[in-house]
């Protein structure tokens, strides 16, 4: 998905889901971290964070490709 097509349909989700709640766009280097700790991402979860570092509704979430807190990639993809 292009990082155009993933804009518009988290609008779009947006658009449907009022609550919904992005995060952020992740920064290449919290990218390039999470990579380096779990190894390649796909694509459309790669163009996603770009976009929104995570999502969340409801119950439903996303987590973002790197927690600063404790400086960690996440591993529960």
């Amino acid at each position: 998905m292009t990082l155009d097509l993933m804009r518009r349909w988290l609008h779009d989700l947006k658009r449907r889901a009022p609550d919904v709640e992005f995060f952020n766009p992740a920064s290449e280097e919290e990218q390039g971290a999470a990579v380096a700790h779990v190894g390649e991402l796909p694509q459309d979860l790669r163009t996603l964070y770009e976009v929104s570092n995570g999502l969340e509704y409801q119950s439903f979430r996303i987590l973002p490709v790197f927690d600063p807190r404790p400086r960690q990639a996440k591993r529960t993809w």
